[in-house]
């Protein structure tokens, strides 16, 4: 899925995106969407901000796993969350283990801005399940 446009570009407007560029290799993806800024960063970029987000895959591994790399960040935003993850598919679903550090570039303010942005970032994972979830559901039904 992470590899599909369509997909990234759903996830992208389910975020509420105002505009949406994806773009897709055979081992990566990235993302560059308008969204409304978070609360907490809206003194410091404005009322709507622009995101990347890029992903590097692994190939896959003979079990269907794969290992990758990944990197949000916004223009003008002292905030990024980067970090690596790794995906197994289960009879029960797909399992992805992140490794992620939300790090604030305000040396002063670090510790107020990191843990009031973690919750958008908390919603946009949510986003990418619910969609994930979905689109698995379609691909299952298709002729």
């Amino acid at each position: 899925m992470m590899l599909e446009e369509d997909y990234l570009r759903r996830c992208s407007v389910d975020l509420g995106a105002t505009r949406v560029g994806v773009a897709v290799t055979e081992l990566t993806s990235s993302v560059t969407m308008r969204i409304p800024t978070p609360w907490a960063l809206r003194p410091l970029v404005g009322l709507e901000i622009e995101v990347y987000q890029q992903y590097a895959w692994s190939e896959p591994r003979p079990d269907g796993s794969r290992w990758g790399a990944m990197r949000i960040s916004a223009r003008r935003s002292p905030i990024v969350l980067a970090g690596s993850f790794h995906l197994l598919p289960t009879p029960q679903g797909t399992v992805i283990d992140y490794v992620l550090d939300l790090t604030a570039m305000l040396p002063m303010h670090e510790t107020r801005i990191a843990p009031a942005i973690e919750p958008t970032f908390r919603h946009g994972f949510t986003v990418y399940e619910h969609n994930g979830h979905d689109y698995l559901a379609r691909s299952v039904r298709k002729p």
